[in-house]
């Protein structure tokens, strides 16, 4: 198995193929794997890429829940304070 997978499997299919499969493991929650194949540096280039694309997302995303946590405590005191007036 080994010789024909050496003979298959290039730089670009490995990178293309960590791709997939580290959006696949976010999907279904994973957030460590291993990975002792072919062409590690073709591996580390792909997460690092995609890490590079999620990172703004995550921020936006707890930039998100931040404001909404602040005005889930703001509203009652505005609130409370218009009925004092």
């Amino acid at each position: 198995m080994w010789p024909v997978e050496r003979e298959f499997a290039s730089r670009e299919f490995v990178g293309l193929g960590t791709s997939i499969a580290c959006a696949e493991l976010i999907r279904g929650g994973v957030t460590t794997f291993n990975d002792m194949y072919f062409y590690e540096e073709e591996v580390d280039v792909a997460v690092a890429g995609l890490l590079t694309l999620l990172e703004p997302m995550m921020i936006v995303l707890m930039g998100g829940v931040v404001g909404f946590i602040a005005l889930a405590i703001l509203m009652p005191l505005i609130q409370m304070n218009q009925l004092v007036e």
